[in-house]
This record gives structure tokens, C-alpha cells and sequence, in this order.
């Protein structure tokens, strides 16, 4: 047997509101845009969503730092099946709190947020939001600063506990490690970070295998000039006999290895990749870390010369973690790119390199957004199991100016490889396959040594099985499937 999948390949020219780059499709969904209300007088609208979304029930949730009916931010939905984006939620500075920066979880039937100031100790506070309706509920960081303040975290369950991260205060005010009890509503801190144990986390902690792994923008034992407070961390939670306990892992050195500003992303079952964000000279790289033995290395640095900026951007997400998929990373840069707002790319784990799908830009053109803090989500549409992955960008698109309200962004991938298995049915022989997208083609052949095949012997497949009647003698099938 063997396995066909045709892929289409090539750069094609900027059209309307979709760039095609290396066989992939970018369109862009959603302008965010803001009106002024004639009655009170505030901007009604969507601006600055800097969280990845969420996949909660059918919809794709977001938070957004300067939107809703306050400019303080909100919550708020795309449905991407009717490509249609809804406000759920306003934020307020005495209520929920504001600006939240991180995505949301879902625990105990409820989406999870924080908001990284205002509530009722003006520190933030992990909030909870009824999908149903949409009410909120808000667990307060106190005003001493005890529990921490200004998180970034998106909320993880463990157990029937909720834990993030705060970037500040605590006793060393360089954050905390914190949870909520689900029980009881009970805010704790587990862990003050005080700089040699890391500091001042951006991202949130990631279930990966039986542990739970973070990074700390800054900290460890690694400072130098223009590093003053330590080049940031890896670290990992564990639980023994539900006893939690926190391992640092790597010191990051100065550099383009500093600051790890998002999460590690498994690959295979023992290695973790993650972005840096590093300094103006030296902006950000990417590494892998090695489970088993410990051992990490820097895989790609990105650099300031005009020709690399363009090609590749300059320091990758600040948030979130890099998107999986066909053996490649997909992930957006801050800055660089040919506008200075940023890129999407992708990076190969066979070869370990640096592939630009786009130039991201706030205005002009295609004005696809710019400045993305986050990474994307990877989503496979019920209906015709295309796989994409949706970006909020949190600057730029056509409304709000040089610095623009920001867009949503969808990235539409290839199909993954084809595999293809032949089974007995009693009466015959039913090949199925996993992978690549409908409609499906089933070429067939009787000679392998000097091949000559049928194609499309059976055609427009939707299914991902056909059961054979018998044939005289041998038989060899290959499945192909559409390219996007």
C-alpha cells in the first residue's frame, strides 16, 4: 500500500482579506472597532484582546484589555461556524477588576479569568463568568498585596483546586503562586517568588504529562548588565501524596535566551520547546528542553540585521504557548516582520527553521493587525474538519488609528498525513484512513513492480472508510485527499 497526500504549495499575491502563503490560508475575520455612545459618552466596542482564545462549548472566548461599554475591558465570543463576534461581559474596575491579559478556563461548569488590577484590593482577581448567563462572580486579591497582584495567568484545575500566577507583590513583590479553592471559594498563596527562585511571571502553568510546568519572565541566578534581576526560568510543579512542591529547572543565561515571556509546549513524549523574548539587541530565541536528561539548547536566535527582521520578526509571543501541528511550531513575533508589527510563523522541528507565513501591519493593505502578545488556538471546524488556528492580534486592522482596535486573525492549515490500514470484514476487506480533508480519492493498482494505477477509481469520498468486494489476485490501494 501506499499513502498519497497532495499538498499545495506556493506563494500567492494579497488579495481582499486573505494572504495565501506556503499553502496556507490567512484570512482576516474580524476588524475591531469601538463608537462613542451618545448618552454616556464611552466608547462601546472590542479593543486590545492580548489573551489566546478559548474553545468553550462551540465558541471561541476571549478577553479584551480597553473594550466593553467602560474601557476596561471585557469578555467576549466568536462563533467561528457563523463568523459572528458578541460581547458578553464588561469589566469594571470596582467589580471584576480590569484589564485582564491572560485567556479563560473552564472549571466546575464555569469559564475562569483573571483581571490583572482594580476588584475590591485594586490588585486583580480571578473571576468567573456563567456561559449561560453570563454572570459574573469575583474572588478579590486583598489590598496588602500579600496574595500578589497584577496577574497575566490563565487559571489551571488541579483537582479541586484553581491555580495561577501573579507578576508582582508578594513578600518580595516579584509574585506569587496562588490558588483558589473550588470548595470554599478561598484564595491561598503557595509560593512567593523572590528572585532566585524567579520572578515576575508572565505566562501560566501547563499540564504536560503527570506535571505542571510555568516559566518566570525574569529571576534565577543568572544577572549581568542589562539583566539586572536574572535572565528568567523553567520551572515545574509536582505533586507527591497531593503535597505540591515546585523544582526550578533552568536558569535561562543573558541574551537572546532571556525572559521566557509564554509556556513550553510538549513534543513527542520528553521534550518541551519555548520562546524568549530577549533584549533590543539580542530579541528572543527559541529553545528545547530535554525532560529526561535535563539538558536544554537554544535552537534558533532571532536577530536585529535589516534582512532577518524582515524575514522572521523579532521577539516571539510574549504569552501562551507555540501551536503544534505537522511537525511544526506556529507562533507570532511582537515586532519585525516588513511593517515592524510583528509576524506569523512556523518552525520546523526536522530542520530547525524559521518560515514567515505573514507580515502583520496596522494599517494599510490588508491591515491584518499588529503587536500580537498571544499565540493561537488550534481549532478543527465541526462541519467540514478543516483544521485552523484563530489569532486574536491586539493592535492594528483598519479601525482606531496608527495604533488600531486589533482583529482576529484565522490561519487555515494543511491537512495532516494520510494513514491507511486494511481490515477483514467477513465478506471482504474494509480499508479506512485517518488524516487529510474530504472529499477522499482511492487509486488502485494490481502490480506494484511496474505500477500502473487507476486513479480515482473511487472518488469523492466523504467517509474515512469503504468497505472492498473481493478481487482476483492482488490488489493495491493509495488514498489521496483534497490539499485545503
Amino acid at each position: 500500500m501506499k499513502n498519497l497526500l497532495s499538498t499545495l504549495l506556493g506563494l500567492a499575491a494579497l488579495a481582499g482579506s486573505t494572504y495565501h502563503a506556503q499553502g496556507q490560508t490567512i484570512h482576516k475575520l474580524v476588524d475591531f472597532n469601538q463608537v462613542l455612545d451618545g448618552v454616556s459618552g464611552n466608547l462601546l466596542g472590542e479593543n486590545y484582546p492580548s489573551g489566546r482564545f478559548a474553545l468553550i462549548g462551540t465558541n471561541l472566548w476571549f478577553t479584551t484589555q480597553l473594550g466593553g461599554t467602560l474601557g476596561t475591558g471585557d469578555i467576549a465570543i466568536y462563533n467561528p461556524v457563523e463568523g459572528t463576534q458578541t460581547s458578553v461581559a464588561t469589566l469594571a474596575t470596582s467589580g471584576p477588576g480590569k484589564t485582564p491579559w491572560g485567556s479563560l478556563t473552564l472549571a466546575n461548569g464555569l469559564a475562569w479569568f483573571t483581571t490583572s488590577v482594580g476588584a475590591a484590593g485594586n490588585k486583580g482577581a480571578i473571576v468567573s463568568i456563567d456561559p449561560s448567563t453570563y454572570a459574573l462572580t469575583t474572588y478579590p486579591l486583598p489590598a496588602d498585596g500579600s496574595l500578589g497582584s497584577g496577574s497575566r495567568s490563565t487559571p489551571l484545575q488541579i483537582s479541586s483546586n484553581l491555580w495561577f500566577l501573579t507578576l508582582s507583590g508578594g513578600t518580595f513583590n516579584k509574585g506569587t503562586m496562588d490558588y483558589l479553592n473550588l470548595s470554599n471559594g478561598v484564595v491561598s498563596k503557595f509560593l512567593d517568588f523572590d528572585g532566585t527562585n524567579g520572578a515576575q511571571p508572565f505566562g501560566s502553568i501547563v499540564p504536560i504529562g503527570t506535571n505542571y510546568y510555568f516559566t518566570t519572565f525574569t529571576g534565577g541566578t543568572n544577572s549581568a548588565t542589562g539583566f539586572p534581576n536574572g535572565a528568567g526560568t523553567l520551572q515545574k510543579l509536582s505533586f507527591s501524596n497531593s503535597i505540591p512542591y515546585v523544582t526550578k529547572l533552568i536558569n535561562l543565561t543573558t541574551g537572546y535566551t532571556a525572559f521566557p515571556g509564554g509556556e513550553p509546549v510538549l513534543v513527542g513524549s520528553n521534550t518541551l520547546y519555548f520562546t524568549t523574548d530577549g533584549n533590543a539587541s539580542q530579541p528572543g530565541s527559541i529553545i528545547k528542553y530535554d525532560i529526561n536528561t535535563g539538558k536544554w539548547t537554544n535552537l534558533f536566535n532571532f536577530v536585529t540585521n535589516a534582512v532577518a527582521l524582515a524575514a522572521y520578526g523579532k521577539q516571539p509571543q510574549y504569552e501562551g504557548a507555540p501551536v503544534l501541528y505537522n511537525n511544526q511550531l506556529y507562533m507570532t513575533t511582537f515586532t519585525g516582520g516588513t511593517s515592524n508589527k510583528g509576524t506569523i510563523i512556523t518552525f520546523s522541528l526536522s530542520n530547525n527553521t524559521v518560515t514567515k507565513l505573514a507580515d502583520l501591519e496596522g494599517s494599510g493593505g490588508l491591515a491584518l493587525g499588529g503587536s500580537p502578545y498571544n499565540s493561537g488556538l488550534l481549532y478543527q471546524d465541526p462541519v467540514t474538519g478543516r483544521n485552523r488556528i484563530y489569532f486574536p492580534i491586539s493592535r492594528g486592522g483598519v479601525n482606531g488609528g496608527a495604533t488600531g482596535f486589533g482583529t482576529i486573525l484565522s490561519l487555515s492549515l494543511p491537512p495532516p498525513p494520510i494513514s491507511t490500514s486494511l481490515t477483514n470484514n467477513g465478506s471482504g476487506l474494509t480499508l479506512s484512513w485517518t488524516g487529510g480533508y474530504s472529499p477522499y480519492n482511492v487509486d488502485l493498482s494490481s502490480d506494484l513492480s511496474t505500477p500502473s494505477w487507476t486513479t480515482n477509481w473511487l472518488s469523492n469520498l466523504t467517509n474515512s472508510s469503504v468497505d472492498l468486494s473481493p478481487r482476483g489476485g492482488a490488489s493495491f490501494y493509495r488514498v489521496s485527499g483534497a490539499s485545503q
